[in-house]
């Protein structure tokens, strides 16, 4: 009875086959980047305020993708000014900013670490089961020491070639004052 054996296999296989393809719909194809990441901290002084523009990515199929995006560590330095995001199909380029503000309170040297999640959101209104997508982006944030503002150089060279204008205006005015 090889036969039987064959075309049980066969429909084994089939099966597992249309599986494969029936679930290659449920792939996302869709992402989020952001400027800092492990290694690459965001460096930052004691009561400064940033936008970070995290960007979100959805360049495979045609469907377009919400995503509902979460401070899931750092609020208290990091937040978004809204939750959900629209990413239309084909497009790599929609940004979420990210405010984040040292408290002035703030140590030099504390590390605190911002880590934001990003889950699909189904638009579905049948009422059956979702299946939804979730990735997160993470980074440091460290701070440093308040910088001192540093005078610009353009003006440091314009008051030096003031100051020797003046003083070139003097000499010749003490010479003809002489003769």
């Amino acid at each position: 009875m090889p036969g039987r054996w064959l075309i049980k296999m066969n429909k084994t296989t089939f099966s597992i086959l249309a599986l494969t393809l029936l679930s290659l719909s449920l792939v996302y194809a869709s992402g989020v980047a952001s400027p800092y990441y492990g290694g690459h901290p965001l460096t930052m002084a004691v009561g400064e305020s940033k936008i970070v523009n995290l960007n979100l990515q959805n360049m495979v199929g045609t469907d377009d993708v919400t995503f509902k995006a979460v401070v899931k560590q750092g609020s208290e330095i990091a937040s978004l000014s809204k939750d959900t995001y629209l990413v239309n199909a084909g497009t790599y380029d929609t940004m979420a900013p990210l405010r984040i503000t040292i408290p002035g309170d703030a140590i030099p040297g504390t590390i605190y670490s911002v880590v934001v999640e990003f889950k699909t959101v189904s638009t579905a209104t049948g009422g059956g089961v979702a299946m939804g997508t979730g990735m997160d982006t993470s980074f440091d944030v460290v701070v440093a020491e308040k910088e001192a503002k540093k005078f610009p150089a353009t003006v440091l060279v314009i008051v030096i070639i003031v100051i020797l204008a003046i003083i070139a205006w003097i000499l010749l005015r003490r010479k003809t004052k002489r003769n």
